[in-house]
Formats: C-alpha cells, structure tokens, sequence
C-alpha cells in the first residue's frame, strides 16, 4: 500500500510540472500531453494482454516483465525532461512566459485564489470530465456482465473473446484506443467554442444513469431490471463515453489557459492539472459509493 501511494504521489507530482510547463505554450502542445496520456494507457493495456498470453498461467515473470517495461518507461520520462529544458523551442516559451510576469516565478496563495475566482468555469470543466469517467472506469464497467447473467460464468461464456481477456478487451481497450481516437481529433478541431463548451461535457453526466440501465452487477446482485440487454449497445456506450472523455478532456485543457494573459498562463496550467488529478480523485473516490444505487 505504501508503495502504490508513493508512486501515485510520484505521478500526480510528475504529471502537475508538464501541465504547468505546458501551460504557457500553444494549446496543440497541450493537448500533445493529453493525447500522451492516452496512448500510454493503450499502450500500457496492449502490453498487459501480450504478457498474460506470452506468460499464460505464470504470474510471476508475467508481474517482473510488465514491471520492468514500466522501470525502463519511467527511466526515458526522465532523460526526456532534461532534454526538455535544453529545447530550443521550450526556451523560447519560457522566455516569452518570464518577460510577460516580470520573472515572477514563485506565486502566492493569493494569485491562486484571484485566478480561480476568474477562471473557474474552465477549471469545473477539468474537474467534471475527468469525474464522470473515473467514477464508471473501470470499476463500474468491469462489473457489467454479459445478459442474462448465468452467460457470464467461465462455463456458459459464450461471447467471441477468451474469457479472461473479456474484461481486459471490452473496457480497458475499448476504452483507451477510443480516448486516443477522442484526443487525436481534437488537434483537427474544437467544438463548441469556450463559452458554450461546459454543456457537452455536463451532458457526459448522463453516462452514469445509462450504465446503471445496463446489466451492472456488483457484489454479484442488482435490485433493479436490466434495460440495456444487448452487450453490443453496451460497447458501443463504452466507446461513446472513450471518445467524449478523450476529446472533451483535450479541449477542457487546451481551454484552460486560452485567451488568457501570459503571465497567468503557466499558474492555469498548473491549476488545471490539479483539477485534473482532483477530478480523477474524487471519480474513483466516490465510485466505491456506485454499487448502493442498485442495491437498494
């Protein structure tokens, strides 16, 4: 436990410095870091299904292979941020960033307040892209079940995946190659425009009564009747919810800092990074409370 929470710690660290590096360069960088995220989720799940078939039925080098590609990845992270700060490019930004504050580079618990006050709408934007999707993925999507249960079990399994891949192919794939997909197309176009942008990504909310219409089963029982039957319209929902969450999050962040002034660019850079690790926070927080709804 101690380990998990000093590498997520690590991350959330990690993850805050680039958004906030990035804060003050064109938004097609920002939405670079996004789209990153996204493919390093695909690529995290297509490594996890190459291991469990190369490994089949040994956990352990399965567990030391899978690690170790993970070591050497956050090894490159590193080199890659001191290649960073020797950019051409990134100096120019950082230059234009500290001419336009004055080479203010320590800022207040007051800045930070002042520039939520203002800028708050894109901040909440942030936040609720991110909640809704990690209050469904993954712990509410992986205890959607094939319909009528009983399908669900190794023996009746009938759909045309090997049952211990169902999980691993009909979310957690599904789900990052069509967040890429969502991000990548974000670099061709942003739509609606900042000022209307907050009515999409509230109408995602919407995903979470629509799962609970689907044969979601967990702790193995649900008190409610299952509407969404068809495991196919249950994918295609998953891919829908995948694609808003990778274009939608890309747009909130390319948002954020836009038409604002450049000496507040880096510090809504930074603010939206928090917003983005709170929004996943408070998503997997309040996903423990998703089972009570149909349980009652």
């Amino acid at each position: 436990m101690l380990t998990v929470i000093v590498l997520n710690s690590a991350n959330g660290v990690y993850q805050n410095s680039i958004f906030g590096i990035v804060g003050s360069f064109p938004s097609k960088y920002i939405n670079a870091v996004v789209l990153g995220n996204n493919i390093c989720g695909l690529l995290v799940t297509l490594l996890l299904i190459a291991t469990i078939q190369t490994f089949t039925g040994d956990e352990e080098i399965n567990a030391a292979v899978y690690f170790s590609i993970a070591l050497c990845a956050l090894i490159f992270c590193l080199i890659s941020v001191f290649y960073l700060r020797k950019n051409h490019f990134y100096l120019h930004q950082i230059a234009i960033e500290r001419r336009s504050s004055k080479d203010r580079a320590v800022y207040s618990l007051k800045d930070y307040v002042k520039t939520f006050r203002e800028y708050w709408l894109p901040l909440l934007n942030v936040w609720s892209v991110f909640f809704v999707t990690l209050f469904l993925f993954p712990s509410v999507l992986l205890n959607i079940h094939l319909y009528p249960s009983y399908r669900h079990d190794e023996k009746a399994f009938d759909f045309p995946v090997d049952y211990n891949l169902y999980g691993i192919l009909f979310v957690f794939l599904n789900f990052n190659f069509f967040s890429c997909v969502g991000s990548k197309l974000a670099d061709f176009f942003t739509w609606p425009s900042p000022k209307y942008v907050a009515i999409p990504i509230n109408l995602r909310w919407v995903f979470i009564p629509l799962f609970y219409l689907t044969n979601y089963v967990p702790g193995g029982y649900r008190t409610w009747g299952v509407y969404i039957q068809n495991e196919y319209i249950v994918f295609v929902l998953i891919a829908l919810m995948s694609v808003s969450h990778g274009y939608y999050s890309s747009v909130a962040m390319m948002y954020a800092p836009s038409g604002v002034e450049a000496s507040k660019a880096r510090i809504i850079g930074k603010m939206s990074a928090f917003f983005l690790v709170l929004g996943i926070a408070c998503g997997i927080a309040f996903s423990f409370l998703a089972d009570y709804p149909v349980h009652w």
